[in-house]
């Protein structure tokens, strides 16, 4: 499973020897 939200990029999958979860989170921030 991905998800994107405005914290950043998620991906958590499932299987036989448990559950793995990343988070890539982007801390640039920019000016409008």
């Amino acid at each position: 499973v991905i998800s994107v939200t405005k914290e950043g990029v998620k991906f958590s999958t499932s299987g036989d020897i448990g559950t793995a979860n990343i988070v890539c989170r982007q801390n640039t921030s920019v000016d409008k």
